[in-house]
Formats: structure tokens, C-alpha cells, sequence
């Protein structure tokens, strides 16, 4: 009978515990990918680094990608009873926004706008040929897409950025550009072009 009763109470107790700590409930919005905007990087030296040059060498090239996002409207604010016991018995609190994707990213390409190789002319796709350097690891373009958290807790995360490094030097050349493209779940594809570089 004492356990009924404990289950029966649990979750006034984790309300008042969490209530002590000063928690508040949970903001939830919903977010849209807007646009992208592209600059070319020199990854020559220690770090990714963004460059205007018109030459970088070709085993150090990348492109620095910048996603917009907009926040829409709140969707609801989840109130703090019946709250999870890792919570209470934590006394941690929950998160105080989460934002939800409207339209996640379904795949990146790279299109190359010059004559890259013998058999990627103006017009190919050249995704396999990038890798994404984030957290000091590369990763292949559609495993990172794999891996992309599409909900976020922090406001800053509305507008990331991303390095796409060039893993294979083009053969033909020495002009290039690119054409990055986002492909949303909605159909929709966000691109931008980097400015013509000579690859050396």
C-alpha cells in the first residue's frame, strides 16, 4: 500500500524538488532554413582560415558555408508538472527553448561551375571530392547530413557556418568556383556560388 501511494505522489514530489531549484517550463519554436551564403577558406595553415586571394593552392581549398535560419512561432510552453524524475532527482533543470525544424537538410552538393578533371566537366557533381571538418574530424557530406541534430537548444545555433574542405586538387584548370546546394525536406534548394579562384 506504501508504494501505491509513493506513485501516486511521485510526481508532486518532483514538482516541488524541481519548483525548488527554480525551473521554469520548456519554450518551443519552430525554425526554417532560409538561405546560405558562401566564402571561399585557405586551409594552408593551422586552422581553416577565410581568404579573398585570388590563388590558393589547390591541396588547401574550402569553402565556409553559413546557413540562415528563422525563428517562427512559438509553438508551446510545456508546463513543469508530471516533469521526468532524471530531472528531479538531478534538481537540473530542463532546457529553457528547444527549436524544431520545419524543413531539415536532406543532402549537400557541390556542383563545379569550370572543368574540374577528364571526367567531371562544367556541371558535375563533385560532392565525394569535399569532405566537412567539424570538431576537428572530416566526415563525407552525406554522413554528416546523417548525423545533423535537427533540433536545437541554444538561439545561437539559428545560424551556423560549416567548412567543406577539398580533398581531391582539381587536374584541368586553373579556374574554379562551386556551387554549394542544401536540398531541403521540402523541396526546396538553397545555393550560393563561391567566387572564381585559381587553384594552384
Amino acid at each position: 500500500m506504501k508504494k501505491v501511494i509513493f506513485l501516486l505522489l511521485f510526481p508532486l514530489i518532483a514538482e516541488v524538488v524541481v519548483s525548488c531549484c527554480g525551473c521554469v517550463g520548456t519554450l518551443t519554436f519552430r525554425y526554417s532554413n532560409q538561405s546560405i551564403t558562401v566564402r571561399q577558406l585557405d586551409n594552408s595553415g593551422t586552422q581553416p582560415a577565410e581568404s579573398q586571394a585570388d590563388t590558393v593552392r589547390k591541396t588547401a581549398y574550402g569553402v565556409r558555408v553559413f546557413l540562415k535560419r528563422e525563428r517562427l512561432a512559438c509553438l508551446q510552453k510545456r508546463p513543469s508538472l508530471f516533469i521526468s524524475s532524471a530531472y528531479a532527482l538531478s534538481c537540473g533543470c530542463e532546457p529553457a527553448s528547444s527549436y524544431l525544424a520545419k524543413d531539415s537538410i536532406q543532402a549537400i552538393h557541390i556542383i563545379t561551375t569550370n572543368a574540374f578533371d577528364n571526367t567531371h566537366p562544367a556541371g558535375s557533381d563533385i560532392s565525394p571530392y569535399f569532405k566537412v571538418f567539424h570538431n576537428y574530424t572530416l566526415s563525407l557530406l552525406s554522413d554528416y547530413v546523417k548525423d545533423w541534430r535537427p533540433t536545437l537548444f541554444e538561439e545561437a545555433d539559428l545560424q551556423p557556418s560549416q567548412d567543406i574542405l577539398l580533398m581531391t586538387p582539381p587536374t584541368l584548370g586553373p579556374e574554379h568556383s562551386f556551387k554549394v546546394q542544401y536540398h531541403l525536406s521540402d523541396g526546396r534548394i538553397l545555393e550560393s556560388t563561391t567566387p572564381s579562384v585559381k587553384l594552384l
